[in-house]
């Protein structure tokens, strides 16, 4: 998922994601689906060195656009490409 994540938020390429019931060997992968589909999100996905990481890769996209390169703003950044780009 991270890989995923990492090619749709950072080198916006487009990603489709495709899954089969006999993948799903741990239940808790149903609870991270779930978020992924729902909202795009999935907690605790990246640890806390890698959000920095991801935060600083964007942060130059971030200010092209006019937005204030603040942390969350860059987050949030992250997670629109990652909405736009997954498919």
């Amino acid at each position: 998922l991270k890989n995923m994540y990492n090619r749709a938020g950072l080198k916006e390429e487009g990603v489709t994601f495709m899954l089969t019931d006999s993948q799903i060997t741990n239940e808790r992968f149903l609870v991270l689906l779930n978020d992924l589909l729902s909202s795009g999100f999935i907690p605790d996905l990246f640890a806390p060195d890698e959000v920095d990481g991801i935060v600083n890769a964007v942060t130059s996209k971030v200010k092209a656009e006019g937005i204030v390169p603040e942390k969350n703003n860059c987050w949030d950044y992250f997670m629109r490409q990652i909405r736009q780009n997954l498919h």
